[in-house]
């Protein structure tokens, strides 16, 4: 069941945004090409960074799920993106609307930067294109703290796009990831800052290996159980869920085999 909550609005024009965005590469200019990902940058007027996008295709059998589950997944995010520090999911609406906090380590000259996030996942029920995107809001329960300075993401969207062989099995996935923040620094040159955030959409290759590697999280399929809480130790991988079950229903839990080769004891 969709749940209204204080930020849909905000969420729901993020969404649109990102939507309109990468509708076509008009606009975009190609910036570089490295291990596979096509970097564009767009430039927006009165503005000092532009917007970052970044196109990747990864192949191999990993679902689209697969994919969502590492992106949405804070407790994986340190294996693939460098300057993140720490973060949490405060409120869990639904299954697929989310408010977290999120903290990312300073480059230098950047200090560190915090955002309150809410985040929404769409589906394109056609293509079986998943849409994941996330916008900054103001919250009370995520209050600015003196260590960071509070960031503004417009929107931050990543688009998956499952291509299918004959079978009907994923053989790729076309990834794209558009960032549009606002760093609230207005002292460091742009070309500086440019260079930082250029860097940003690289992390889909870290992504890829990361996956090949280790796999992904487990998560919850096609259920209609609301997910309380649920969180993944990143050392020895426990997965701790918590959800209300509904009607007797099924709930079918997918996980990765590299992830647990050795299968996995589950406690009620």
């Amino acid at each position: 069941p969709k749940i209204k909550h204080p930020y849909d609005d905000a969420v729901n024009e993020a969404v649109t945004t990102f939507k309109d965005n990468i509708k076509t590469l008009e606009g975009w200019d190609l910036y570089s090409e490295s291990k596979g990902v096509k970097i564009y940058t767009k430039d927006v007027a009165n503005r000092s960074t532009p917007i970052i996008r970044g196109d990747y295709t990864l192949i191999g059998k990993f679902t689209a799920d697969d994919f969502l589950s590492v992106i949405k997944n804070l407790d994986m995010r340190k294996f693939w993106d460098d300057r993140y520090e720490d973060g949490e999911n405060v409120k869990l609406y639904d299954n697929d609307n989310n408010l977290s906090k999120v903290s990312l380590k300073g480059t230098f000259p950047i200090s560190g930067r915090d955002f309150a996030l809410c985040g929404k996942v769409e589906r394109d029920q056609e293509t079986s294109a998943i849409y994941f995107v996330t916008t900054s809001v103001t919250d009370p329960e995520i209050p600015e703290i003196k260590k960071y300075v509070r960031g503004h993401i417009h929107f931050a969207g990543w688009k998956i796009i499952p291509k299918f062989d004959a079978n009907g099995n994923t053989k790729a996935l076309g990834i794209i990831y558009v960032v549009d923040t606002d760093i609230k620094l207005d002292s460091v040159p742009s070309a500086i800052l440019k260079s930082i955030s250029t860097g940003t959409p690289m992390v889909i290759q870290k992504i890829d290996d990361m996956m090949k590697k280790i796999g992904f999280p487990p998560y919850i399929m096609n259920s209609s159980s609301l997910i309380v809480s649920e969180n993944l130790h990143p050392k020895n991988f426990q997965y701790n869920l918590t959800f209300v079950a509904k009607n007797n229903e099924f709930t079918d839990i997918r996980y990765s085999k590299k992830m647990y080769p050795n299968g996995f004891d589950i406690n009620i």
